[in-house]
């Protein structure tokens, strides 16, 4: 957590992706990939746990990956993430612009 967020904010540690997965029984070698929202810290502060794993993202967060200053320093920062990304070629859907059909895109294998 970068030292700002931590004098402003409250935060506490329960447990990381990775520990969410091994208590499910899950095996994250066959994780096929993580579809990251957005590239703020707390969303990317785990990725260290999945090396090798591909991080999809968009284009535009891409960019903000690469160029975002300070809001994106920790993402650019941790070694062996393999970013990927992905885009919206499907029409709107419920209110949004542009769509994606999941189905096209396994993210987690059967166990």
């Amino acid at each position: 957590m970068p030292a700002l967020f931590r004098a402003i904010t409250r935060y506490e540690h329960e447990a990381s992706a990775a520990d969410i997965l091994e208590r499910a029984h899950y095996d994250r070698a066959a994780l096929r990939g993580i579809l990251l929202t957005h590239a703020h810290w707390d969303h990317v502060s785990g990725l260290t746990d999945f090396a090798g794993t591909p991080v999809l993202v968009t284009r535009a967060e891409r960019t903000f990956i690469q160029t975002g200053g300070l809001s994106a320093a920790l993402a650019r920062s941790i070694p062996h993430v393999r970013y990927e990304e992905y885009g919206f070629e499907g029409g709107s859907y419920m209110g949004f612009a542009r769509s994606h059909g999941f189905a096209h895109l396994p993210l987690l294998s059967p166990r």
